[in-house]
């Protein structure tokens, strides 16, 4: 089975951490050509989405799914584990500014990406 928290690129290695294996919000991205870390991006405040079901609330934390990057845009997929009906805002593709300090360049509408991976399509 892969290790769903390091993955990698053509030009970068990607590695996720956070409280628990299986929910990271935490990503080092690491340059593979210079072998050296380039970001240390912290996702928490997009852990916990509005709208939830109270009750269900110690099942809806978001992760980091999967980012990849096309050298100038990282983007990244967040999702949680549970039903969308526990919290519907969740599942978001994020784009990344990777030449301005990672600011957040959009992100998607709720529930389009809930997957381990995607690819980037030059249209």
């Amino acid at each position: 089975m892969p290790d769903r928290n390091n993955f990698s690129d053509q030009s970068f290695a990607y590695v996720l951490s956070g409280e628990e294996q299986y929910y990271p919000y935490k990503a080092e991205v690491i340059d593979l050509g210079s072998n050296k870390t380039i970001a240390n991006l912290d996702f928490s405040e997009h852990r916990y989405a509005d709208n939830y079901v109270p009750e269900d609330y110690p099942y809806i934390d978001e992760a980091v799914r999967y980012m990849q990057s096309d050298g100038f845009t990282l983007y990244v997929s967040t999702a949680h584990n549970t039903y969308a009906s526990s919290a519907p805002h969740n599942a978001y593709v994020m784009a990344l500014d990777m030449q301005n300090d990672y600011n957040v360049l959009w992100k998607s509408q709720p529930l389009v990406a809930n997957a381990d991976n995607f690819a980037i399509i030059d249209l």
